[in-house]
């Protein structure tokens, strides 16, 4: 312990695909820094074509078929306050409407789709909860990060397995935090 007040500016990180990390910095370098939104993001349920899904695919809830975890948002949420950190890096705030709306739907045929403002999961082509809690964590990424260069099953499954987002994903979603300039404690 240090005997004086000390600031650290030192990030460390378990293993994990270091790749997303390079990629990560790759976008900074190219200005998605200067897209970023805030380190508080309003997210509201908005079913599309006329399907549903559970709610607690998005969160809430305790998951059984992922072992009691929670679903997308609230992993997120939980991933963006570790127990170890005084502060939150960033909050995933659920609403009636604002910045991103989330649900299920039709996707254009494709298992889940995403824009500047929606983000939707196929439940006819993913019927799985822990499939469709991947996907849904996988998009959420895309759509924050600007990661749309892969396929939605890739990009889930690097960050996420079974549907309870893995060490290496929560790394990389905090870093996203942690190096944006427009980020602070929420």
């Amino acid at each position: 312990m240090p005997r004086q007040n000390t600031a650290y500016s030192i990030f460390l990180f378990n293993s994990g695909p270091i790749d997303l990390y390079q990629w990560f910095e790759e976008q900074r370098a190219t200005g998605w820094d200067s897209t970023f939104r805030r380190s508080l993001i309003k997210v509201y349920r908005q079913d599309f074509d006329g399907q549903t899904g559970q709610e607690k695919v998005w969160g809430g809830e305790p998951v059984p078929e992922i072992g009691g975890n929670p679903g997308v948002f609230d992993q997120m949420n939980q991933a963006l306050k570790p127990e170890w950190v005084p502060f939150r890096y960033g909050y995933f705030e659920r609403g009636t409407s604002e910045d991103l709306g989330y649900g299920f739907g039709n996707s254009f045929g494709d298992l889940c789709w995403n824009n500047q403002t929606n983000t939707t999961i196929n439940a006819q082509r993913v019927q799985a909860i822990p499939e469709q809690i991947g996907i849904g964590l996988g998009s959420i990424f895309q759509r924050l990060m600007g990661w749309y260069g892969e396929s939605k099953v890739e990009a889930a499954s690097r960050i996420q397995t079974d549907g309870v987002l893995h060490q290496a994903g929560k790394d990389v979603l905090a870093f996203m935090y942690v190096r944006s300039l427009k980020a602070r404690n929420v």
